[in-house]
């Protein structure tokens, strides 16, 4: 028998953190609003033959760790054989021991699988057969998968053009767990490569029925897949914004707006844009998208700052999202202030979570979203769950230090999984662990000079119940104080 993983006191340095989680946050449901599944996945209930299939198929962050240690790309990303890239990948895992990684494979195993050994490559031939006999089981097809981990909500993140069929699907055949739509609104504004952009325009204009020759064409297109979107439930609005810059318009009818349809009738033709020419259009479409999403009652997500596929030649050749975007280190917070204060400004700021990729950010963006509250609403601008290289437990205990000291804890929305695995809900357990063990310490220390409903309620808001208040895609809403699970005090 190999090294035990010590899955119940994992992550837990203080008795009363422990508690906090046994008690309130364990069986809590999950409410993901920012996911990359595949909702064709989930509506045909695919089945996984083995644990490559289900954790090594688009996994970047184990691409990344696989290649650090110097693996084959043909064992990674490669046609190698499926039992292959596990062995490589459970070799890496001892090579990855103090990375989030090695954490969330043990939680994985141990929470799905009920396998409490530590992976290796001495033992992965076990692994690899114990869990290929429960995928074989009904209970571990994709929608079982989600059922097992207590997940209630999940949101996709789509393309504006998707027809959106297989969430069709799901709320016709009443599954269990509501998945709804994100619409990602980033080939609306990718204009960086002006053939790509034309030919998407083409199709956005025959899925939306508008001509698309012009700025307002364009965004009345925008705003029929819109509207597309909400009628199967989408209540997110997410941009993707490598690098923030935005010059504001006080009128639609002058300045910014009339530069930026000259912009875009180039765009049409075929031109390249100047880098100035692209701010100006993308702020422009950013606000109308904006406007939208707060008439519509949807939360915005803004997720800033990586800059993308660093090793050109390896993204050539493997393309996006495989594991070459690092942390960028623009200035976000001059132009993060402009584009919230104008949508302010002019009545229409959505509901906003601010997701930073350089943790140096995230006091500013703390102190920033204080500066846009709205009455009778928590948390109406917040900054998101530590994001990419910082959902770890340094990375989640820096984000709750400043988020004490800048900002409040309670109006938090708490951990979102940003993954293409079914498997990574683990990664909620793993920040309810880590928030409750931080509470848990301060109480400890004497730091936190509260009542325990009062942290009781705390912890319930952060792990569950301010997600549902925050993005309601028709379940039940959390109450308006106190948490529906805060429970009663001790």
């Amino acid at each position: 028998m190999g090294t035990q993983f010590d899955v119940e006191g994992f992550l837990f340095d203080n008795h009363t953190g422990r508690q906090l989680f046994e008690s309130v946050a364990r069986n809590l449901p999950v409410h993901d609003f920012h996911t990359h599944l595949s909702a064709a996945d989930i509506a045909l209930d695919r089945r996984f033959h083995n644990l490559t299939e289900l954790t090594l198929e688009s996994d970047h962050y184990r691409f990344r760790a696989m290649r650090a240690r110097g693996v084959p790309e043909v064992l990674i990303t490669g046609n190698a054989a499926a039992r292959e890239k596990f062995q490589a990948w459970a070799e890496t895992v001892p090579f990855a021991v103090g990375n989030p990684l090695v954490d969330w494979v043990q939680l994985e195993l141990a929470l799905v699988f009920g396998i409490n050994e530590i992976l290796d490559g001495s033992n992965a031939a076990a692994v690899w057969e114990s869990s290929a006999e429960k995928l074989a089981l009904p209970e571990f097809s994709a929608r079982g998968l989600l059922l097992k981990q207590r997940v209630k909500v999940v949101c996709t993140t789509d393309d504006p053009l998707d027809n959106l069929a297989h969430h069709a699907a799901l709320r016709t055949e009443r599954f269990r767990v509501k998945v709804v739509p994100g619409f990602r609104a980033d080939p609306l504004y990718a204009v960086g490569d002006p053939a790509g952009y034309n030919r998407y325009l083409d199709r956005l204009a025959e899925e939306s029925g508008e001509m698309c020759r012009t700025l307002p064409g364009l965004i009345r297109a925008a705003e029929t897949r819109m509207t597309h979107f909400h009628d199967h439930g989408c209540r997110i609005l997410d941009l993707g914004l490598d690098r923030l810059r935005f010059l504001r318009d006080r009128e639609k009818t002058t300045g910014c707006f009339r530069r930026a349809a000259s912009v875009f009738r180039r765009l049409r033709r075929g031109r390249l844009v100047t880098d100035d020419e692209r701010v100006c259009f993308t702020s422009v479409l950013l606000t109308e998208l904006s406007r939208q999403a707060h008439a519509r009652g949807w939360t915005q997500l803004l997720h800033i700052g990586p800059l993308r596929n660093v090793n050109s030649v390896s993204a050539r050749r493997l393309g996006p999202n495989t594991g070459f975007d690092v942390i960028g280190d623009h200035s976000i917070i001059a132009p993060l202030a402009g584009f919230l204060n104008a949508l302010a400004d002019a009545g229409c700021l959505p509901r906003t979570i601010i997701y930073a990729i350089n943790p140096a950010d995230i006091p500013a963006v703390i102190s920033l979203a204080g500066g846009f509250p709205k009455e009778k609403a928590e948390g109406w601008v917040q900054a998101g769950a530590p994001w990419w290289f910082s959902d770890h437990r340094a990375g989640i205990e820096s984000f709750l230090d400043s988020l004490s000291a800048v900002g409040f804890l309670r109006p938090f929305s708490g951990m979102v999984s940003d993954s293409r695995s079914l498997l990574s809900f683990c990664r909620h357990e793993y920040f309810r662990r880590v928030f409750c063990n931080w509470i848990g310490r301060k109480r400890e220390l004497g730091l936190l000079p509260a009542g325990d409903r009062t942290i009781r309620e705390l912890v319930a808001a952060v792990a569950y119940d301010n997600a549902a208040r925050d993005v309601r895609m028709g379940e039940e809403p959390a109450e308006e104080h106190g948490g529906k699970h805060g429970g009663k005090a001790e």
